[in-house]
């Protein structure tokens, strides 16, 4: 990643590609790591508040900065599912099993395993709608 940044002479994509390395190895040496892909969320999410607060102050060039980022980092991101897959996911365990409410936590589990990037918010939204 870092060098095909360098050999391409990009430095917007140099600096990102280093900040994201950053990121990770402070992510393994913190008290309680989370997974990269969740790193990944939170450095999208820091970009999305900076280039809000840029916008409101008229800083266009580091906001136009910040979209480069995040387009950078989402590019590396693993693509999430569609509702839809998820949605015919859960409705093939709910043909499986008989699931309620209280099995919110094990529908997670599998929808993760088999989708590591559906968001927890999406299963649990998705799930309540067909029980």
């Amino acid at each position: 990643m870092i060098e095909g940044a360098r050999k391409t002479s990009n430095t917007l994509m140099l600096e990102t590609a280093k900040l994201i390395k950053a990121a990770l190895i402070n992510n393994q040496h913190s008290e309680k790591p989370v997974s990269e892909l969740d790193v990944l969320h939170k450095m999208v999410k820091e970009r999305e508040k900076a280039m809000d607060i840029y916008e409101k102050a008229g800083r266009k060039d580091l906001a136009l900065k910040e979209v480069k980022e995040i387009g950078y980092i989402r590019g590396i991101m693993p693509v999430e599912p569609s509702e839809q897959e998820i949605r015919e996911f859960i409705s093939e365990l709910m043909k499986i099993m008989t699931l309620t409410i209280k099995d919110t936590k094990m529908v997670i589990t599998h929808v993760q395993r088999k989708f590591p990037t559906a968001q927890k918010g999406t299963i649990v939204k998705i799930f309540k709608s067909l029980l």
